[in-house]
Order: C-alpha cells, then sequence, then structure tokens
C-alpha cells in the first residue's frame, strides 16, 4: 500500500476548470520525466451555463482519473522496460564476451549455453525456426535441466 501512496505523490495530477469558448476545459497538471510541469487541455463538451459547472466538475475529475490511470501504466511500462533492456545489455554482453574467446566456458549450464547459442545464431534463422527453437528451450529442455 505504501508504494500506491509513494507513486500517486510522486505524479501529483490536478485537474481544473477553465472557459474556453463558452465551453469548460478540463485542465490536467502533471509533470513528466524531466520534473517539468504540463498540462493537457481536454474539452469537457459542457456549455458554459447555470447549473453546468458541477457536471463540468465531475466529467473534469473522470478526465483525471483516467488519465492517471494511463500515466501509472506509461510509468510501469517503461520501468519494465528499463528492466529488460538491463537484463538484454547483460546477456548481449555476456554472449559478446564468450565470443570475443572463441571458446566457451566449461562451467556454464547447458541450459545457459542453449540461451546464448539462439540469440548468437538468430540471425541466420526463419522466423518461424527461431521462434520454435526458444520455445523447446523455455519449456521442454527448460524443465529437464533445471
Amino acid at each position: 500500500m505504501q508504494n500506491i501512496t509513494e507513486n500517486l505523490r510522486k505524479t501529483n495530477i490536478t485537474v481544473s476548470l477553465h472557459e474556453k469558448n463558452n465551453i469548460y476545459q478540463a485542465v490536467i497538471n502533471y509533470k513528466d520525466d524531466n520534473n517539468k510541469r504540463k498540462q493537457k487541455w481536454v474539452s469537457t463538451g459542457i456549455k458554459v451555463a447555470r447549473g453546468n459547472k458541477r457536471l463540468a466538475l465531475q466529467k473534469a475529475e473522470e478526465y483525471r482519473e483516467q488519465f492517471e490511470k494511463s500515466f501509472n501504466l506509461q510509468e510501469r511500462i517503461k520501468k519494465e522496460n528499463n528492466e529488460q533492456a538491463k537484463k538484454y545489455m547483460l546477456f548481449r554482453e555476456k554472449l559478446h564476451i564468450m565470443d570475443s574467446r572463441k571458446y566457451y566456458d566449461e562451467n556454464i549450464l547447458y541450459f545457459d549455453y542453449l540461451k546464448l547459442w539462439i540469440e548468437k545464431v538468430k540471425g541466420n534463422l526463419e522466423l518461424t525456426t527461431y521462434t520454435s527453437h526458444l520455445q523447446m528451450i523455455n519449456s521442454r529442455i527448460k524443465i529437464i535441466l533445471l
């Protein structure tokens, strides 16, 4: 629960209501990755008239909630992509080291060797062959060896 509240505090997305061309506009305020303040204007489609402000505020709050969900999802995807990229770079580095030595470490596990091998020959294989080999390595061979 603590992480969720911390994330909400970090994003700090607010909404305000403005009148533009006789229509209520929801202005969503947030900070981007560089901690710069940004605004997103969204039309509520509600005309400025007596009694419509409360309805426009409700609609603006709905827009804020939708934006916050998508914003948090984008942040989560960026984090996951960064983690995947780091893992991939370490893997590629290990593969490069192995290639530069011109021999393979005797202590490497067969499963790890297969993962390195499939990445090395990926460019020489058809996509269907590559995915088939990768599925076999990750499912059948992994279960048997590990």
